[in-house]
């Protein structure tokens, strides 16, 4: 398998401007998006040899220079902007992305025989992100029940195994709105967590020391 990024480069090679723009003008989110949710949104192609992770790779590396190709192999082709490094959070385009997590398993194009497995890519969009990708997937475990030690703290699990059981069964009830087949979850679930991570919101105070879905006020 290549380890050239711009390995995938001739599947964006006819779009190339026309996805640049799609990436860097995503909508702008309040949390870390994984790679395979963007690759999708801007619909990266594949082929029989390459996935959309690859074409992924061939897109940054040409943001980075501002072109593709070879102009000898008459393949050249142009984002239409100027080189952004998208590694660097402080990058001008308001888009970055880092390397977070376990390595993964990425899907190939149909022909392909070695597997691609690395740690994944986390976009940020905008400026609304306030907590790490490790606090993120910390509060998303611990809002769908997953009992596994925290990202940051590498300590024991802290969900009781009743509240993990009820939370795998009622998060996307909640999250599809039907509140009334997940009242426990909703009233006491989900602020056991919002109190456990309340030093993201300053703003946000606790009205009592009895955690429920009304002991929040905010300032």
């Amino acid at each position: 398998m290549s380890t050239d990024p711009f390995a995938g480069f001739l599947l964006i090679r006819s779009d190339l401007n026309g996805l640049c723009k799609k990436l860097l003008e995503f909508p702008a989110c309040n949390y870390w998006v994984h790679e395979s949710v963007v690759s999708r949104f801007i619909g990266l192609p594949t082929n029989n040899q390459y996935g959309q992770s690859e074409a992924l790779t061939a897109l940054i590396a040409c943001i980075k220079k501002s072109y593709g190709g070879n102009k000898r192999k008459k393949n050249q082709a142009f984002t239409g902007f100027n080189p952004i490094e998208l590694q660097d959070e402080n990058n001008e385009s308001g888009v970055c992305f880092q390397h977070w997590g376990r390595k993964e398993l990425f899907q190939r194009g149909t022909d392909s025989t070695v597997p691609l497995v690395r740690r994944p890519r986390w976009f940020k969009f905008g400026n609304g992100v306030i907590q790490e990708v490790g606090v993120q997937m910390d509060i998303v475990n611990q809002l769908v029940g997953n009992r596994v030690p925290d990202a940051l703290n590498n300590d024991d699990p802290s969900i009781p195994v009743f509240a993990a059981k009820r939370r795998q069964k009622s998060h996307l009830k909640f999250y599809q709105g039907r509140d009334l087949e997940c009242i426990p979850y909703r009233n006491y679930d989900v602020p056991a967590v919002a109190v456990k991570y309340l030093w993201m919101w300053p703003n946000i105070k606790l009205k009592s020391t009895t955690i429920r879905r009304r002991s929040f006020s905010p300032e």
